[in-house]
């Protein structure tokens, strides 16, 4: 099997395809409602008649955006009108990178982070997933896998 992309229903497709328009450039497909970037592994948008309104639960998806200055990214996106989840910060203190967390028209988490960066799991999420979870929630880097998703999370942070 092989990852070959992600299809994001919508409400608006053509707000939210405008929106995507405005970060990635215009789209490699457009037929309708329907709008689609990348090659290898594409991101879709399009109508859908189940999808009412932004997203219920956006922390369940996040789409990652490659981004050659995640300051200058993060303002261009805010001054589209995305909603700030989190600014700009280092995920650990002792990493040299930025990353940034923001929310597109119809409620899905857009996180922006510099080419090659592929921090390990509970590091992407410290920062954002306590306003996700009520103030009592157990961060995610505190929690211990089950001995059997050991390997699962190594091959992750690879």
């Amino acid at each position: 099997m092989k990852f070959s992309g992600v299809m994001i229903g919508s409400e608006d497709p053509h707000a939210l395809g405008a929106f995507y328009t405005s970060v990635l450039g215009e789209p490699g497909f457009h037929d309708g409602s329907w709008y689609g970037w990348g090659k290898e592994a594409t991101l879709m948008l399009g109508a859908h008649s189940e999808v009412h309104g932004k997203s219920a639960t956006p922390q369940r998806i996040m789409l990652s955006i490659e981004v050659a200055d995640v300051n200058e990214a993060f303002a261009t996106l805010v001054g589209l009108g995305a909603k700030v989840i989190a600014e700009p910060y280092k995920p650990e203190a002792d990493q040299d990178f930025l990353l940034a967390t923001v929310e597109d028209p119809d409620g899905n988490y857009v996180q922006l982070a510099p080419p090659g960066t592929k921090p390990a799991p509970e590091s992407v999420t410290t920062r954002v997933w306590p306003r996700w979870t009520s103030p009592r929630a157990t961060p995610v880097r505190r929690l211990r896998p089950r001995c059997n998703d050991e390997p699962v999370v190594e091959r992750l942070r690879q």
